[in-house]
C-alpha cells in the first residue's frame, strides 16, 4: 500500500470524456457537446446550464457519469440524454473503476456556510466522498472528508478509494467502506504563515492498472 500511495500520479483535470472506442469524445463547458474526432464536428448536444466539474465513461462505454455544479447524473452514451439524477449538491470530483465499474464522487458542503468560513477563516465545511455500485446510482457508502478536499480517484477493482486533499499537501487512502487505511505526504513540509502547505494541487489520475 505505501508503494502504491507514494507513487500515485498528479495530473490536470480536464471536462473531457473518451470512450474505449475511438471515435467520439464528450466535451464539457456549461453544457455538453459530443464530438466526432474524425470529422471534428459536433454530432450531439446535451443541454446542462451547470459548470460540470467532471465526466468519465464507464468501462463498457454505455453510460457517461457528470459531476456538476448542482448534482450528480449519469447519461446514456447512446441515447445522449440524462437518464438519472443521483445526488443533487455540487460534486466537484469524481472517478470510475476501470475493473468492477464501480463509481465514487466527491461532493462539497453547503455554499453559504462554505462562504462563511472562508469569511472568518474558520475550517470548510465537510465534503462527502460516496460510493455507488456498478451503474452509478446504487449507493453503497459514504463518509464525510475535510472541506480541502479537491480530488477523487478508486482503484480499478473498486475496493480502495484515494482523496487529494489539496491544502495540506497529502493523499488520504480509504478502503470502500470509509476506513481510513493510510495517508501520504505529496508536498514539502514547508507551510506558509497560515500553515498552509505552499504548494498547489488539482487532480490526481491512475494508471488503468491502479499500480501508480
Amino acid at each position: 500500500m505505501k508503494a502504491l500511495l507514494s507513487s500515485l500520479s498528479l495530473g490536470l483535470g480536464l471536462g473531457l470524456a473518451v470512450p474505449a472506442a475511438a471515435g467520439t469524445a464528450w466535451v464539457s463547458s456549461n453544457h455538453i457537446q459530443v464530438i466526432d474526432t474524425d470529422s471534428a464536428r459536433v454530432v450531439g448536444r446535451i443541454p446542462l446550464q451547470e459548470f460540470i466539474h467532471d465526466m468519465e465513461f464507464s468501462p463498457d462505454g454505455k453510460n457517461v457519469y457528470v459531476a456538476s455544479s448542482q448534482a450528480y447524473r449519469v447519461a446514456s452514451a447512446e441515447e445522449l440524454r440524462f437518464t438519472d439524477v443521483v445526488s443533487e449538491g455540487g460534486t466537484v470530483a469524481l472517478s470510475v473503476a476501470s475493473s468492477s465499474g464501480h463509481v465514487v464522487t466527491l461532493t462539497k458542503g453547503d455554499d453559504e456556510a462554505s462562504l462563511r468560513a472562508r469569511q472568518t477563516r474558520q475550517p470548510l465545511p465537510a465534503k462527502t466522498v460516496t460510493v455507488y455500485a456498478p451503474g452509478g446510482v446504487e449507493e453503497l457508502a459514504r463518509w464525510d472528508v475535510t472541506g480541502h478536499a479537491q480530488d477523487v480517484v478508486i482503484a480499478p477493482d473498486g475496493d480502495v478509494v484515494h482523496v487529494l486533499v489539496a491544502r495540506e499537501g497529502q493523499i488520504l487512502s480509504f478502503d470502500a467502506a470509509g476506513a481510513q487505511l493510510g495517508s501520504v505526504d505529496i508536498a514539502p513540509v514547508n507551510r506558509n504563515e497560515r500553515g498552509q502547505v505552499e504548494a498547489i494541487f488539482s487532480a490526481m489520475l491512475l494508471t488503468p492498472a491502479g499500480s501508480t
